[in-house]
């Protein structure tokens, strides 16, 4: 499946254009890009106010990618997958955890549904903030929902990042392709919105 998200779009400052082409501030009142670039009424180069345009550039494509970003079932699944593993061994640091060997390890069935759901919780309010976009299948039943994004992740790979081992557990053949999907959804805090306490996981020996 392709999934493809249109965002509003933006002139070289950041700001919103209508389809006319014009600027709007975000008051909306209409602006004349061609006036930031002169001096004395004429544009000229100037290379330290087209830097800091840039940045201001830069900051409002972050902005608009966080918020028009559509929130898969593959990335739900993989972020609270890794965020368990990482739990349940502490002791490691990153590197450390991308070197566990996969074959040696199944994610508890239980954990991983409430932390989905607590993370799909978390996601839909950020949704009805206007703070990111969620897929349809995001509001599915989350036995549903678990099976579809497992079904999704990796189809491009060798290896499966999440999947079902012969005896109906949730295993991974890789943990760094795991963390590579995780990693979709690693800038909005999500972390912090897992209620650990509610879950009877214990910490790898």
């Amino acid at each position: 499946d392709v999934t493809i998200s249109i965002g509003q779009p933006m002139d070289v400052l950041g700001n919103p254009v209508n389809a006319e082409g014009n600027s709007y501030d975000q008051y909306g009142n209409l602006i004349d890009i061609e006036a930031y670039f002169k001096t004395k009424g004429r544009i000229t180069e100037d290379l330290q106010r087209e830097s800091e345009y840039t940045k201001i550039l830069g900051d409002h494509i972050v902005e608009r990618y966080r918020k028009d970003n559509i929130v898969l079932t593959s990335h739900l699944v993989a972020f609270a997958a890794f965020e368990i593993l990482k739990y349940q061994n502490p002791r490691l640091d990153l590197y450390g955890l991308l070197r566990l060997p996969a074959d040696e390890y199944f994610f508890p069935e239980e954990p991983l549904k409430e932390v989905v759901l607590q993370l799909r919780e978390a996601l839909i309010q950020m949704e009805q903030a206007q703070e990111i976009k969620l897929s349809e299948q995001l509001h599915w039943e989350v036995d549903q929902l678990i099976e579809d994004g497992m079904s999704h992740l990796g189809n491009y790979h060798l290896t499966e990042p999440l999947y079902r081992d012969k005896k109906g557990q949730v295993v991974s053949d890789n943990f760094k392709l795991l963390y590579f999907y995780h990693n979709r959804l690693e800038n909005y805090g999500l972390q912090r919105k897992i209620k650990w306490k509610q879950l009877e996981l214990q910490e790898m020996e």
